[in-house]
């Protein structure tokens, strides 16, 4: 979905830009006119697209709300940091609060028995919606996480999962 209004975006550009020709090599009013139809056409359909992206996302992310929202996320959380910063070293602070969301988010799906795929598909949308919000900043995170081997990530899952487990 998200490339979709990616899509759409550069469709509403390309309208405006051919628009601007248009108005600039002083076209008939009329040509003017239906070229102006276009681009308000494409910024309805991009709202209308917006709308249900966003519609989905409150969805599929409130899916699970009432089994993540806890009164005791911040501290795993924040236990979970701990540990990948000892592990791993210096991390950007939005990396690392994703990932540490993402691991939380996995061991409390988990710790309450979600199907696998369910757990598989929470995770990866949230990536999803993240990369794009990196993407839009026009930022690219190079570091260590990315690097850590799959060793430290099981023992991150099967520890939370212990600790959350304990708490339900």
């Amino acid at each position: 979905m998200v490339y979709e209004l990616e899509k759409l975006q550069k469709e509403i550009q390309k309208k405006k830009d051919e628009l601007d020709l248009l108005i600039a090599n002083n076209a008939k009013q009329d040509d003017i006119y239906i070229k102006s139809m276009e681009v308000d056409t494409a910024i309805a359909i991009y709202l209308k697209a917006t709308r249900q992206y966003d519609e989905e996302n409150k969805r599929l992310i409130g899916k699970y709300e009432k089994l993540l929202e806890k009164e005791y996320k911040k501290e795993i959380i924040y236990m979970i940091k701990k540990d990948v910063i000892e592990k791993v070293g210096k991390v950007a602070e939005e990396e690392l609060e994703h990932f540490c969301n993402n691991v939380y988010i996995l061991c409390s799906l988990k710790a309450h028995k979600i199907d696998e795929q369910e757990i598989i598909k929470q995770v990866m949308y949230r990536n999803n919606i993240y990369l794009h919000e990196m993407q839009q900043k026009g930022k690219v995170i190079d570091s260590n996480i990315s690097k850590v081997e799959l060793k430290f990530y099981t023992k991150l899952k099967n520890k939370y999962v212990k600790i959350i487990k304990e708490r339900i």
